[in-house]
Parts: structure tokens; C-alpha cells; sequence
């Protein structure tokens, strides 16, 4: 009986260990985190821009050229860029249309805490124009509102680096670790020349919109290809309000007047800002970039008045 039990014994623990060796230490199955997808976005924008006044005999004029290569998480586009504010018009409107004028509001969301944008290293970059060739100077970032750090590359007129109309701006660059070398070359637009506003140059005086008529503008136009954007802000009731109209380059527009008629304050003393922008943009591409861009914009900015009719 002694040898049956324990027997008996032996056959119930060896069945209870093979049990829990196929349940207890068999590894568990489990899926591998999922790695996050990042985005390195090339930039390069040259921005020409002036601002004009009938109380200036010249107009003031400023150009400055900006280099980078936010690395950031794949998704967050909009965000970064507004973030690094870029300064390139953009508009999704259709050609020759005008946005409803609307009230701006801060867009800030929980991701503008949780994104993180490292400004890449691209190497030694230079711009040549006819036989010059000139290097353009980096500024680091060591941590920019503690979400940016990196290296970013700018020049200005200080740098002999300037605004030539036609001229052919290419742009090289030896190469890093993170980013392969590449070439781009781009002519700059020329700027927009006389322009006018419902007949009147911001030159000669302060040109005034009427709500509810058309507003004619004008400017010399080429019909290069370029894109053309208004934007055009102010404030009433302590908000800053905004609205943009995307035109083809062909020298005419008109702001129809169901736009004009919401336009303006209840204030009689109240000015406007208007800004049109003739923009060129040529894509690029290098190793380790997943899409770049080089955007050369000349801007005009001027002060136009607007008539509240009762």
C-alpha cells in the first residue's frame, strides 16, 4: 500500500510539474513596441520685402535668407512650422478666390508641450550667384523654448548675400552625418513693381477700401506661374482678424464687394495692413531628407484705410 501511494504520489506530481511547466514557463507573446516614424523636412526661404508709404520718399526694404532641417515626428508638420515660423504665405484657396475675414485665434493644443524638433546639421552650405560664391553663417540653438535645439543657417545683406531680381540663386551644401549634400537652384521673381489699390498708390496716399464695392488691385504681373497672396489684417472688438485672397500673377484682382462688405471696424479711425507676396518655390530632395523645399517670396506691404457706408 506504501509503494502504491507512493507511486501513486509520484504520478500526480510528475503530471501537476509537466502542467506547470507548459503553463507557467512557456515566454509570453507579446507585440514589440512600435517605433515612432520621424520626418526631416528641408527648408530654405529667401524673403525680399519692403514696405511703402506716402510718408517715406523711399520705400524700406529688408532681405534675409534662412536655412534649416527640422527632424520632428511624422504628423506634426503644421505644428513645427509654426513653431519655427517659416514667414512663407500659404493658402489652400482656389486661384483668383478670397477668404471669409474671420477672427484669429491662438490654436495651441496639448501637442505644442509634447513635440520635440531637433534642427539637423547639413554641413557647410553656400550660395552662388554668377561667379560669387558666398558661405552662409550658422547660429545654434542649444534649447529654444525647451522643444527646439539644433543649428540653423541665415544670412542677410551683411553677409553679401542680397535681393537680385532674375538673378539664379543655387544653393549647395557639403553634407553631414544626418543629411547627404544636395543642389538647388531657384531665380528669384522680380518684385511687384507700382501697385495699386482702387486706383490709388500706397506711394502717393493712403489708399481706403468701400465696404460693399469692389476693391481693384494692382501690380505688374508677369504670368510667370507664380502665385500671388493678399493677406490683409486688423483688429475690431479686441480680436486681430485676418483674410487672404490667392491670385494669379497676371497684374489684376479684384476683392469682390459680398468680401468688402465684411470687412472694417465700427472704429472710423481705423487702418489696415495689406501685404501682397509674389511667391517661387522649387522642391529638392537628399539622402536622409524626406522632402524639401526652397521658397523665395518678395513681399509689399502697405497701410490702406477702409470706408464703413451706413
Amino acid at each position: 500500500m506504501r509503494r502504491f501511494f507512493q507511486n501513486g504520489f509520484l504520478v500526480v506530481a510528475a503530471v501537476l510539474c509537466t502542467t506547470v511547466s507548459q503553463v507557467g514557463c512557456s515566454p509570453q507573446v507579446s507585440s514589440p513596441p512600435k517605433l515612432k516614424d520621424y520626418t526631416c523636412q528641408g527648408i530654405i526661404v529667401a524673403t525680399a520685402s519692403r514696405f511703402i508709404s506716402d510718408s517715406n520718399d523711399a520705400s524700406l526694404e529688408q532681405f534675409d535668407f534662412i536655412a534649416m532641417f527640422p527632424k520632428y515626428e511624422t504628423g506634426k508638420q503644421q505644428l513645427v512650422e509654426r513653431l519655427l515660423e517659416t514667414h512663407v504665405p500659404q493658402s489652400d484657396l482656389p486661384l483668383d478666390t478670397c477668404s471669409i475675414p474671420e477672427p484669429q485665434f491662438a490654436n495651441k493644443t496639448e501637442d505644442d508641450h509634447n513635440v520635440t524638433v531637433s534642427l539637423v546639421d547639413a554641413g557647410d552650405m553656400f550660395v552662388e550667384l554668377g561667379s560669387g560664391k558666398m558661405p552662409i553663417p550658422t547660429r545654434t540653438f542649444p534649447d529654444l523654448l525647451k522643444v527646439i535645439d539644433g543649428v540653423i543657417y541665415s544670412a542677410s545683406p551683411n553677409h553679401g548675400i542680397d535681393f537680385i531680381p532674375g538673378q539664379t540663386y543655387t544653393i549647395k551644401n557639403t553634407g553631414a552625418d544626418n543629411i547627404g549634400s544636395f543642389e538647388v537652384v531657384l531665380e528669384a521673381p522680380n518684385d511687384l513693381g507700382e501697385i495699386s489699390v482702387s486706383g490709388t498708390s500706397p506711394g502717393d496716399s493712403v489708399p481706403t477700401i468701400v465696404s460693399g464695392a469692389p476693391a481693384v488691385i494692382t501690380w505688374e504681373g508677369e504670368g510667370y506661374g507664380d502665385e500671388i497672396i493678399a493677406d490683409m489684417n486688423w483688429s475690431d472688438m479686441g480680436l486681430n482678424w485676418t483674410m487672404k485672397c490667392h491670385m494669379k500673377d497676371d497684374g489684376r484682382f479684384v476683392i469682390p464687394a459680398v468680401i468688402t462688405k465684411q470687412m472694417g471696424s465700427e472704429l472710423t479711425d481705423q487702418t489696415y495692413e495689406m501685404r501682397l507676396s509674389r511667391i517661387r518655390q522649387v522642391s529638392f530632395a537628399a539622402p536622409f531628407i524626406t522632402f524639401g523645399v526652397f521658397s523665395f517670396v518678395a513681399s509689399t506691404s502697405f497701410v490702406v484705410e477702409f470706408d464703413k457706408m451706413n
